[in-house]
């Protein structure tokens, strides 16, 4: 059950867009490969993944888990307010 509703403090919306941003920012840094395969792109649902700390199969995900400052950072935020604004 998320403790956190974005849609209740509109004052954090801006500062949850530039991490989301600045997450894309750092992925696109990190290799040509790996953005240019269709399979490896980085997707909205997988930003959500990154940002709440969820666990997956896909590299990209594991790529930021252990080493990334924004990995579990939105821990108790509602999952579908953060789908809907990546």
């Amino acid at each position: 059950m998320p403790l956190i509703y974005i849609k209740n403090d509109e004052s954090i919306r801006p500062g949850i867009e530039q991490d989301m941003n600045s997450l894309l920012e750092e992925y696109h840094r990190g290799g040509e490969q790996d953005y240019q395969n269709y399979a490896n792109r980085m997707k909205a649902l997988d930003i959500v993944k990154v940002m709440m700390g969820i666990n997956s199969d896909r590299e990209i995900v594991k790529r930021f888990m252990w080493k990334h400052h924004m990995w579990a950072r939105f821990q108790e935020y509602d999952h579908e307010e953060m789908m809907q604004l990546a």
